[in-house]
C-alpha cells in the first residue's frame, strides 16, 4: 500500500509540474530608452523554448512595445548539480496561505524541484529544520524516495537558521559538502530566527565549498541575514512568496540557470520616455505571462520643464494687458513645440509672440509669453497644453480680484460624488477633472455634511489621489471638498502657540500631510501636535538626554528621533507608541533621516559613524565608517540609493546604501561642514561650511561644480528650492542669500536680520523662503524678486527651526523660549468643488484575545501559533498595520511569523506565532497593541519562567557508519538527568521521523520517576535498510514543562563499495594519422558495487582528448571492466598532456586521476599563400611568380610539385624541419582569350599528404568600353555643334589611350581628356569632344574608333555618331540648359529654358518632351536620387515632360553639386520635341563648373578614379533592422537618409555628422518602416550616393 501511495504522489506531482512556464527577469535600464531583459520559456516537458519576436508580446504600463530583437543562444551541455532542499518545519507553517497552508505550498514547490531536475545526471537531498535539524533524505537519484520524504514533512518547533545551515549533524552545508557535483542549496522559511544566525560563518563555509544558496521566504519580507547569505554566495533571494505557481516558476528558472543554461535576451526601445513612475512589464507567450518592473533612471527621462508652471497675475485693471515670460527647457530630448492650446478656462489668457513649430534642442531653453487681458474683475483660471512631439507639458494661470465670484469654474470632483461606502482603514482613489494635471489642489473631508472639514492632503496633483487608511469616525454624512489654491494674501498671519516643553526646542517639523507637527527639545522629549487646534496629541518620552534630531517617514506613519543619549527611537505617529530603539552608537546622534520608500533609516553620530537600519525590524544593515569627526547631517538621495553625510572633519561623503561603502569623499572645505543636501533630481549636492563657502558638487563624479562665495561669516545651512533651480544659504553674518544653481550667480541678498540667521526653508511652490534668527524673528521673502514680504514676531528667544506645511499655508517655528508656533500665512481659494451628495464611512469589527505562553525553562524558548489570533466579526475586511509588544517584560516576547501588515477578510481570522524566552524565574507579562485602521486592540501576553529541572545529557547521538542490512547497538546510553529539586516522571519514550524505521529502542522507558540527581538510560539500535546518511528522533515525554524532549539520532548506512582500477591513456607517437583512438579500462577490483558518477577530461591540452561515450552514472559489478574509448586529436605537433578525472564510491581513490599523453610526429607543411592570381595578361604573354614552401613538420621531407600549365624550378624540393624555400613558378602564355582556373598540387613523400594551390588569371585584350551611340540631335545647318563622348576602362590593368580614329566629315575630332598617350587607370573615364557641322537636312552618321593598348596587345571599339541638319528658317526658338557654377555640396537648380524670337508662332499650352544626360559624379539629381533611365557608369540620362505655359523656364530639376571626376562637364540635351506640333526648336547644351577647388598645395582638383565614399547594406531585403556600412576616404560631414519612392524622407539615420576618414558600420531600426522599395541616400559636402533598399517582412 505504501508503494502505491508513493506512485500516486509521484503521478500527482508530475501532472502538476507538466505545464508551460515563462519568467522575465534581469531588466536592464542602464541605456534607457534602449531596454533589455532576460527571459526563460519552457514547454510542458520542461524543455527550454526559444520563441521569436513574432510570437511574444511585451507591454510597458499596459502599452504594447515594439520588440527590437530576441536572441536565444544555445546553452552548453547542462552541468550536474548536488542540490539540498532545506525546508522550515516550524509551527507557523500551519498558517493559511491562499486556499491552503504554507506547508502545502512548501511541499508542492519542493516536489516540483524534484520533478524538474533530471535525476539521471543529478542528485538531491532533503533537510528540514526548526530549532533542530533533520536529514530527511541523503543525496539520491531516486525520485519516488525524494517525493515520499517530502510528502511526510510536518511542522514541529521553532526557527533556527544556524540549525538550517551549519549545526551538526544535518545542517545543509554539512550535507552539501558530500555532494559529487556543483553544490546548490535551496532554503525556504516563513519565520524570523529565534536568535541571530552566524551569517559570516555560513557565508564562508558556502564559499569554501563553492556552494550557491538560493533563499525563499513565505508570507514575510526577507530578513537581512537571508539576503546577505543569498547574495554573498552568488545566489538570489525571493521574498513573500504567495502561490505554488510562483514558487514553481522560480524553481524551474533557478535550476536551469544554476546548471549553466543560457536565457534568451529581449531588447526594445521604450516608448514611455516621460513618465518617472515604476514601469510594469508583462511578457506574454502562448497562454503564459510573466510580470516584472523597472524604474527608468531619472537622469534619462525626457521632459519639457515649465518655469513657472502656474502664474498668478493677481488683480489687474480692466482691459489692461499684462505679460509674463515662461521658460520652456528641453530635458534629455529635442522638443518640437507644435502648439500651445488653451484647454480650459477663460479666454482672457492668451499665448502671444510665439511662432510654431518652436524647436528646442536638448538642454536648451526658449521663452513664451502668457498674456492676461481681463474684461471684468471676476476670478479667472486658464490651463494650456504645450503640444510637443515627445511628451506634453502644461501652463496654468489665474487672475482677478480676490473675493470676486469665479465665473465658469472648471474644477469638478468626479469621485466620490455621493452614496459610496468607504471602509475605515481601506484605501480609495479620489479623482477630479477640469484643471491641468500639474495643478495642485487640497483635499478635505467632512463627516457632518460640511459643517467641519479636515485635511486629507494639502498638496495633490495628477487629477487623482490615493486616500490611504481612511480614518475614524464612521458617518453617513460624509463629503469631499477639493480646492485649487490661489495666491496668498498679505494680511497679518494668525498664530497658534504650542506650550508644553520645559526647556528650549531644537527643531519643529510638519508631517507629510500637514496635519501634525512634531517638536523636539533639550527636555529629553518629543511632542506631536494638531496643526489646526494646537492640541498636544502625544508626548514621546524615553530618551535620557537632549533630543537633537527628528524625521517623519514619507507616509507620515512613523517618526524617528535622535538623541545625545546615543540612541534613536522609532515611534508610531498615529498612536505615540514607542516601536523600537536603535542602539549601538558610541556617541550622541545629531542627525536622522528616512529613505524615500521608508524601509530604511540613517543615523549620524558624534562617534564619527553613520549607521543604516531596517525600519521594520530595527536590524542594523550597515555601519559606515570613514569620517574622523562628528557627523552632524545625513540625508538620502531622492532615489534612495545613496546617502550624503556632513562632518566636522571638513568633508562630506557620498555612500552606497546597499553596501554601506563610501562612493566619493568631497574634499575642499577648510572648516566644519555643517549641512549637506541633495538637489530634487538627485544630480547635485550642496554643502555649507564654517569656512564661509557653500559648494555644489556632481553626485555622479564627486567633482566640485562651483563655489558659492559671498558670506562673511560661518554658513550653517544650504537648501535647494523645490525645482532645484535655486539654493538658499544662511550665515552668522545675519544674512541669507539665494543663488542660481546652473551658474552659481548670487540672485538675491536677503538683508533684514540683525542677528545670526539660524534656519531657512522654501515654500512648496518655491515662490517664498522663510528665515529665522537668534533674535526670535522669522522673515518671509519673495524668491523671484528677493523682496521682503512679512515678518513673524512673537518668540522670546532664538528661532531654532523653521518649516513650511506641504500646502504652503502654514509656517512652523521652534524656539529656545520653550515654545513652537504655527503661523497661518493665508491662501486664497481660486476654485473649489464638493461632492454632489453625501457618502458613508463604515467600520469593520476587529477582535483579538489574550495569549498564554504557558511555562518555559529560563534560557530556553517556546514558540506557539495562536490560531484565529485576530478575528473579523464584521462584514468588511480590515488591515492590521502593526502589533506592538510593550511593558516591562516586553523583551521576553517576540512575534515570529504573522507579522503585519496583513488584511483580515470579512468573517475571517489570521494566526500569529509568538515566542516566549524568559530570562528569569516568575510570571512575565506584557501588553499586545494590535493597531488596525479602525481600532487599537489591547490584550495581554503572559508566560511563566521556570528553573530547568530536566537536562538532556546527549542531545545528539550519532551511530556513525553501519553496513546496510546489519545493525549497531548503543547500550545504556545516558539521555536524561534530573537537575532540579523535585522528582519528575518520564511517562514514555518513542521514535519519530524523519526516519522512525531504521532507529529503534531495544527497551522503552515507561513511567520512570527520576529523583533529583538521577539519570535515565536507554538501549538504542540503528539498522539501516539503505545506503546514505539519515536521521530520526527519540522523543521523551515527562510530566513537566517542555515535554516532550528530543534527542537527535544520526547514522549512515554503508555498502561494500568496489575498488577502482584504471589503465590506459598513453597514445604511441604517430606520423601521418590525424587522430588516434585508445581505450581506458575501468575495472572494479573490490567486492562491492563500484558506482562511477562522472568522468571528465581536464588539463592544459584537454581539448585534444575526447571521450567518445561520455556518461553521468555507471555501475560496475565486482570483477567487471568497463571500456571507455577516447580520441586523441592533437591540435599541434609534439607531446600533448591532460588527465581524466573519475569520481566514484571507491573504497579508496574516490577521485581518481589518470594521466593522458600523446605525441604527434607530423609531416605537416604549409605555403605562404593558398591562391595564386597571375592577373590579366595579353594572349601569348608569359609571366613568372613565386611561392614559398615551409616544412612545418619534424622530419626532413621531399615535396613534389605538379601542374598542367605551370613550370617549376625545381619540381622536387627537399627541406629540413622548419626550413623554407621560395620557388619560381613560370606561366608560358596562352594564345586564346579566356579565364585561367588551374590547380598546383604539392605532395610530401613521407605521408603522401597533398595540398592544392588554386591558380587564377585572365587572358584578354584591353577592355575600354565606350558609349554605343553619340547623337547630336537637330543642328542648324552651318552652325557647329560639339558633344562629349566617353569610354570607361573596365580592365583590371591601366591601359594606354591613343587618339581616336575613323572620324569623317561632317564629324571631326576636337580634343580628349586625358590627352593621347596617357595611362587610363581601371574604372577611369576617357572623354573625347567631337564636332558636327550639318550641310543639309539629311540624317548624317559616322563612327569614332577607340584605340587602347597594354604592353604586347591592343584593343579597338567604336561609337556610332549621329546628327541631322535643321534649316535656319525653320528654327523659331532655342531650348537650352542654363550654365551652372557652384561649389561642391551646394543645392542648385538645373534649368531647362526656352528662348524664342518675336516671329515665333504661339506655342502656349503645347506639350513637350526632353531627354537630358549629365555627368552623375558632379551633379546629383535630388528628384530621382540619380536613378538613371539610361547611362554609362559615370553618366545619367533623365526624361522630362511638360506643357509650355508662357514662361521662359520649361523645367526646374533640384540638384546638388558634388566633387566628382572633373570640375567641368557638359549637360546634354539628347532630344527635345514639341508633341503634336510642327514647331521646331534648336537645342543648346549647358555646362556645370565646380567652383572653389584648389589646384595646388591642398585638396586635389578632382577625384581621378573613385569617389570619397562607398556604401553597402545587409541584409537586403531588410526586415526589422539593417546594417549599413560605408567608408570615407577623407574627413566629411555626413547625412544618411532613407527615402520612399516619392522622395519623402522616411527616416533620418545621421544628420550633418562630422566624421574622420575611416570605415563605419551602424545599425538602423527598421521596425517602423513598412514593406516596399526605398532609396538609402548618403550626402556629404563632396558628393551624394544612393542605393536601392527593399524592405520585406
Amino acid at each position: 500500500m505504501k508503494q502505491i501511495l508513493t506512485v500516486l504522489i509521484l503521478l500527482i506531482c508530475i501532472q502538476k509540474v507538466n505545464a508551460q512556464s515563462l519568467s522575465l527577469f534581469d531588466v536592464d535600464a542602464s541605456n534607457f530608452p534602449t531596454m533589455k531583459a532576460k527571459f526563460l520559456a519552457f514547454d510542458t516537458t520542461g524543455k527550454q523554448q526559444k520563441p521569436g519576436a513574432n510570437v511574444i508580446n511585451l507591454t510597458e504600463n499596459g502599452i504594447p512595445q515594439t520588440i527590437n530583437s530576441v536572441n536565444c543562444p544555445n546553452s552548453p551541455a547542462l552541468l550536474s548539480i548536488s542540490s539540498v532542499l532545506v525546508v522550515d518545519v516550524s509551527g507557523s507553517m500551519v498558517m493559511p496561505l491562499g486556499t491552503g497552508t504554507r506547508m502545502e505550498l512548501v511541499k508542492k514547490a519542493a516536489s516540483a524541484w524534484v520533478n524538474y531536475i533530471p535525476l539521471e545526471t543529478n542528485e538531491c537531498a532533503v533537510v528540514s529544520f526548526d530549532n533542530l535539524n533533520y536529514l530527511n533524505q541523503d543525496f539520491t537519484r531516486d525520485r519516488p524516495k525524494l517525493l515520499d520524504v517530502i510528502s511526510k514533512i510536518t511542522p514541529m518547533g521553532g526557527t533556527d537558521y544556524n540549525a538550517a545551515f551549519i549545526n551538526p549533524s544535518a545542517g545543509s552545508l554539512l550535507v552539501s559538502s558530500k555532494g559529487y557535483f556543483k553544490k546548490v542549496i535551496v532554503f525556504l522559511t516563513d519565520g524570523y530566527p529565534q536568535s541571530s544566525p552566524e551569517v559570516t560563518k555560513i557565508i564562508n563555509e558556502a564559499k569554501r565549498q563553492n556552494c550557491v544558496i538560493y533563499c525563499f521566504t513565505i508570507g514575510i519580507d526577507a530578513p537581512q541575514s537571508v539576503k546577505d547569505i543569498a547574495v554573498e554566495t552568488g545566489g538570489e533571494y525571493f521574498e513573500n512568496l504567495k502561490s505554488v505557481e510562483e514558487a514553481e516558476n522560480l524553481y524551474r528558472k533557478i535550476q536551469f540557470l544554476v546548471r549553466g543554461g543560457l536565457p534568451c535576451e529581449i531588447t526594445w526601445t521604450s516608448t514611455e520616455l516621460c513618465k518617472s513612475n515604476i514601469r510594469s512589464l508583462e511578457l506574454a507567450w502562448q497562454n503564459k505571462t510573466s510580470i516584472s518592473s523597472y524604474s527608468a533612471p531619472s537622469a534619462t527621462l525626457s521632459s519639457l520643464q515649465v518655469r513657472p508652471s502656474f502664474v498668478s497675475f493677481g488683480a489687474k485693471n480692466l482691459f489692461s494687458t499684462t505679460d509674463t515670460t515662461i521658460t520652456l527647457t528641453a530635458r534629455n530630448h529635442d522638443f518640437s513645440v507644435n502648439a500651445i492650446t488653451r484647454k480650459l478656462g477663460s479666454a482672457n489668457f492668451t499665448v502671444v509672440g510665439t511662432t510654431f513649430p518652436l524647436i528646442i534642442p536638448k538642454g536648451k531653453s526658449a521663452p513664451v509669453t502668457l498674456r492676461f487681458t481681463p474684461i471684468d474683475s471676476s476670478l479667472k483660471y486658464c490651463s494650456f497644453e504645450v503640444v510637443t512631439d515627445v511628451c506634453p507639458a502644461f501652463i496654468s494661470g489665474s487672475g482677478g480680484f480676490l473675493g470676486k465670484t469665479f465665473i465658469n469654474p472648471t474644477l469638478k470632483l468626479t469621485y466620490p460624488n455621493g452614496k459610496e461606502k468607504f471602509v475605515v482603514g481601506s484605501d480609495k482613489e479620489i479623482t477630479w477633472e477640469g484643471i491641468s494635471e500639474t495643478d495642485k489642489v487640497s483635499l478635505e473631508y467632512s463627516i457632518d455634511s460640511g459643517n467641519k472639514w479636515s485635511f486629507i492632503t494639502t498638496q495633490a496633483s495628477g487629477l487623482r489621489y490615493l486616500w490611504k487608511n481612511i480614518p475614524l469616525p464612521t458617518s453617513t454624512k460624509c463629503l469631499i471638498r477639493i480646492r485649487q489654491q490661489g495666491t496668498g494674501n498679505s494680511s497679518t498671519p494668525t498664530v497658534l502657540t504650542l506650550n508644553g516643553h520645559s526647556e528650549g526646542l531644537n527643531a519643529v517639523l510638519f508631517s507629510p500631510d500637514g496635519r501634525q507637527v512634531v517638536t523636539i527639545s533639550t527636555d529629553r522629549t518629543a511632542k506631536i501636535w494638531d496643526v489646526n487646534t494646537g492640541a498636544l496629541l502625544f508626548n514621546l518620552t524615553g530618551h535620557t538626554d537632549d533630543v537633537y534630531s527628528v524625521a517623519y517617514s514619507p507616509d507620515g506613519g512613523l517618526i524617528i528621533t535622535g538623541s545625545l543619549d546615543k540612541t534613536a527611537k522609532l515611534w508610531d505617529a498615529h498612536t505615540g507608541a514607542l516601536l523600537r530603539s536603535l542602539t549601538g552608537h558610541a556617541g550622541g546622534i545629531y542627525s536622522v533621516a528616512f529613505s524615500p520608500d521608508g524601509t530604511r533609516v540613517a543615523t549620524g553620530s558624534a562617534d564619527n559613524t553613520m549607521r543604516i537600519w531596517e525600519t521594520n525590524t530595527g536590524a542594523l544593515l550597515n555601519d559606515c565608517k570613514g569620517h574622523t569627526s562628528y557627523i552632524n547631517c545625513v540625508t538620502f538621495s531622492p532615489d534612495g540609493k545613496r546617502i550624503a553625510t556632513a562632518s566636522w572633519d571638513k568633508t562630506a561623503k557620498i555612500w552606497n546604501v546597499s553596501s554601506g561603502n563610501p562612493v566619493f569623499t568631497l574634499t575642499g572645505h577648510s572648516n566644519y561642514v555643517w549641512s549637506v543636501a541633495f538637489s530634487p533630481d538627485g544630480q547635485q549636492i550642496a554643502t555649507a561650511s564654517y569656512d564661509r563657502v557653500a559648494r555644489l558638487w556632481d553626485v555622479n563624479t564627486g567633482s566640485l561644480i562651483r563655489n558659492l562665495v559671498a558670506h562673511s561669516d560661518f554658513i550653517t545651512r544650504a537648501v535647494f528650492s523645490p525645482d532645484g533651480s535655486q539654493v538658499a544659504t544662511v550665515s552668522h553674518d545675519a544674512t541669507a542669500k539665494i543663488w542660481n544653481t546652473s551658474t552659481g550667480t548670487l540672485l538675491h541678498d536677503l538683508i533684514g536680520h540683525t542677528q545670526i540667521v539660524t534656519g531657512v526653508a522654501f515654500s512648496p511652490d518655491g515662490s517664498q523662503v522663510v528665515t529665522g534668527d537668534m533674535e526670535g524673528i522669522a522673515n518671509i521673502w519673495n524668491t523671484n524678486s528677493g523682496s521682503f514680504l512679512k515678518n513673524l514676531v512673537g518668540h522670546g528667544a532664538s528661532v531654532t527651526g523653521v518649516a513650511y506645511s506641504s500646502d504652503g499655508t502654514h509656517i512652523a517655528t521652534s524656539s529656545g523660549d520653550h515654545t513652537a508656533k504655527i503661523w497661518s500665512i493665508g491662501s486664497s481659494v481660486l476654485q473649489e468643488d464638493i461632492s454632489d451628495t453625501v457618502f458613508s464611512i463604515i467600520k469593520s469589527i476587529p477582535a483579538s484575545q489574550d495569549v498564554d505562553m504557558l511555562q518555559c525553562f529560563v534560557g530556553n524558548a517556546r514558540d506557539s501559533v495562536v490560531q484565529n489570533f485576530v478575528r473579523n466579526t464584521g462584514p468588511y475586511p480590515f488591515r492590521v498595520d502593526s502589533i506592538a509588544i510593550v511593558g516591562a517584560d516586553a523583551s521576553q516576547f517576540q512575534i515570529v511569523s504573522g507579522i503585519p501588515p496583513f488584511t483580515v477578510p470579512d468573517s475571517g481570522s489570521y494566526p500569529v506565532e509568538f515566542r516566549f524566552s524568559p530570562n528569569s524565574v516568575g510570571t512575565k507579562t506584557a501588553r499586545l497593541l494590535i493597531i488596525t485602521a479602525s481600532d487599537t486592540l489591547n490584550h495581554e501576553i503572559h508566560g511563566v519562567g521556570m528553573d530547568p529541572i530536566f537536562s538532556l545529557l546527549n542531545k545528539v547521538i550519532d551511530f556513525g557508519k553501519v553496513e546496510v542490512n546489519s545493525q549497531k547497538d548503543l547500550l545504556q546510553s545516558m539521555i536524561v538527568k534530573n537537575i532540579g529539586a523535585a522528582a519528575f516522571t518520564i511517562t514514555r519514550t518513542f521514535h519519530a521521523g524523519p526516519n522512525d524505521i531504521d532507529f529503534s529502542s531495544l527497551s522503552s522507558i515507561n513511567n520512570l520517576t527520576l529523583k533529583p540527581g538521577d539519570t535515565a538510560r536507554i538501549d538504542l539500535r540503528f539498522a539501516p535498510k539503505s545506503a546514505g546518511r539519515t536521521s530520526g528522533r527519540l522523543l521523551i515525554e515527562y510530566n513537566s514543562v517542555g515535554s516532550p524532549a528530543t534527542v537527535q539520532l544520526f547514522g549512515e548506512g554503508t555498502q561494500r563499495n568496489g575498488q577502482i582500477n584504471v589503465q590506459g591513456g598513453i597514445f604511441p607517437p604517430f606520423k601521418c594519422e590525424n587522430e588516434k583512438i585508445d581505450t581506458i579500462r575501468i575495472k572494479n577490483t573490490g567486492t562491492g558495487s563500484l558506482e562511477v558518477y562522472s568522468a571528465m577530461v581536464e588539463g592544459i591540452n584537454s581539448n585534444d582528448f575526447q571521450l567518445l561515450t561520455p556518461f553521468t552514472f555507471l555501475e560496475i559489478l565486482p570483477g567487471n571492466t568497463f571500456l571507455l574509448p577516447i580520441r586523441f586529436l592533437p591540435s599541434a605537433t609534439g607531446t600533448r598532456t591532460a588527465s581524466i578525472v573519475l569520481r566514484s564510491n571507491s573504497i579508496t581513490d574516490t577521485v581518481f586521476t589518470l594521466p593522458l599523453s600523446g605525441k604527434s610526429e607530423s609531416s605537416f607543411f604549409t605555403t605562404n599563400v593558398q591562391k595564386l592570381d597571375i592577373g590579366s595578361l595579353c594572349p601569348g604573354e608569359i609571366k613568372d611568380t613565386v611561392l614559398t614552401l615551409i616544412n612545418a613538420g619534424i622530419f626532413r621531407n621531399t615535396f613534389h610539385m605538379q601542374s598542367p600549365i605551370l613550370g617549376f624550378t625545381p619540381t622536387d624540393i627537399t627541406l629540413s624541419p622548419s626550413e623554407s624555400l621560395t620557388i619560381t613558378i613560370h606561366f608560358s602564355g596562352q594564345t586564346t582569350e579566356g579565364i585561367i582556373n588551374e590547380t598546383l598540387s604539392i605532395t610530401d613523400s613521407i605521408c603522401g599528404q597533398q595540398k592544392n594551390i588554386q591558380i587564377t588569371g585572365v587572358i584578354k585584350l584591353p577592355n575600354l568600353v565606350p558609349q554605343s551611340v553619340a547623337d547630336f540631335g537637330a543642328v542648324v545647318i552651318g552652325s557647329p555643334a560639339t558633344i562629349e563622348v566617353i569610354a570607361v576602362n573596365k580592365d583590371t590593368r591601366p591601359i594606354q589611350i591613343n587618339q581616336p580614329g575613323g572620324i569623317t566629315p561632317p564629324f571631326s575630332f576636337v580634343s580628349m581628356i586625358p590627352p593621347a598617350g596617357s595611362m587610363l587607370l581601371p574604372n577611369d573615364t576617357l572623354r573625347v569632344s567631337v564636332s558636327y557641322v550639318a550641310k543639309s537636312e539629311l540624317q548624317n552618321t559616322g563612327q569614332l574608333v577607340w584605340v587602347s593598348s597594354v604592353p604586347l596587345c591592343m584593343g579597338y571599339d567604336t561609337t556610332e555618331l549621329r546628327g541631322r541638319g535643321l534649316s535656319p528658317d525653320s528654327v523659331q526658338s532655342t531650348v537650352y540648359v542654363e550654365n551652372i557654377s557652384a561649389q561642391a555640396g551646394e543645392h542648385i537648380p538645373l534649368l531647362l529654358k526656352l528662348s524664342k524670337s518675336a516671329e515665333s508662332p504661339a506655342i502656349s499650352k503645347t506639350d513637350w518632351h526632353a531627354r537630358i544626360s549629365y555627368n552623375k559624379t558632379v551633379l546629383f539629381n535630388e528628384q530621382t536620387n540619380n536613378v538613371c533611365v539610361t547611362g554609362t557608369p559615370n553618366s545619367c540620362s533623365m526624361e522630362l515632360n511638360g506643357t509650355y505655359d508662357g514662361s521662359d523656364t520649361l523645367s526646374v530639376v533640384p540638384c546638388i553639386a558634388t566633387l566628382g571626376n572633373t570640375d567641368n562637364s557638359t549637360i546634354y540635351i539628347d532630344e527635345f520635341i514639341w508633341i503634336n506640333s510642327g514647331i521646331v526648336s534648336q537645342t543648346q547644351n549647358g555646362n556645370i563648373r565646380i567652383a572653389g577647388i584648389c589646384e595646388q598645395g591642398g585638396a586635389r582638383l578632382f577625384i581621378p578614379v573613385e569617389t570619397s565614399t562607398a556604401i553597402s547594406t545587409r541584409p537586403n531585403p531588410a526586415q526589422n533592422s539593417m546594417e549599413i556600412s560605408y567608408g570615407l576616404r577623407e574627413p566629411l560631414t555626413v547625412t544618411l537618409e532613407l527615402l520612399n519612392i516619392t522622395g519623402k524622407v522616411e527616416q533620418t539615420i545621421l544628420r550633418n555628422q562630422a566624421q574622420p576618414a575611416g570605415q563605419y558600420t551602424i545599425t538602423s531600426d527598421m521596425t517602423g518602416v513598412g514593406n516596399g522599395v526605398y532609396a538609402l541616400r548618403l550626402t556629404t559636402n563632396k558628393e551624394v550616393l544612393t542605393m536601392r533598399v527593399d524592405v520585406v517582412k
